[in-house]
């Protein structure tokens, strides 16, 4: 639970009045952050995004992304190393494998028909391997 009397202080000692933009936005995330429906790990994926590791991962990644794109069916031999994929919306039906249904990552190698896949601020974990066909890649228009 966050305590948002410490919060607001906090945000006070560090120079933000509590009803200036940023302290609205820092309450903002702290009620998501603070939501039953996350778990512990959600919880620590979304902190992740939100520091300036993340960021730069973020930055990293909109650097690829064209003004005009669209997801696609992934396509081999035009799909390589390092392109943006997502799995899709509607990938995996059972319970754990909708935890994998629509996250974004980056093609770490691609073998018989199975690509695996590092997904964005989740650098800690494995990457996970998916079946080409549940895949979508981000392409320009």
């Amino acid at each position: 639970m966050i305590n948002y009397n410490v919060l607001t202080e906090s945000l006070k000692t560090a120079g933000y009045d509590e009803n200036s933009k940023i302290a609205k936005a820092v309450k903002e995330l702290s009620y998501v952050l603070d939501a039953p429906e996350l778990s512990e790990t959600e919880r620590s994926i979304v902190l992740q995004l939100f520091s300036s590791k993340g960021l730069d991962q973020l930055q990293g990644l909109l650097g690829k992304v064209p003004t005009s794109h669209r997801w696609s069916d992934f396509e081999i031999g035009v799909t390589t190393i390092g392109d943006i994929v997502r799995v899709r919306l509607d990938a995996y039906t059972t319970a754990n494998g909708q935890l994998h249904n629509g996250l974004v990552g980056i093609i770490e190698s691609v073998f018989g028909g199975r690509v695996t896949v590092r997904y964005v601020g989740r650098y800690r974990e494995e990457p996970q391997t998916h079946p080409r066909e549940l895949l979508q890649i981000l392409k320009a228009v």
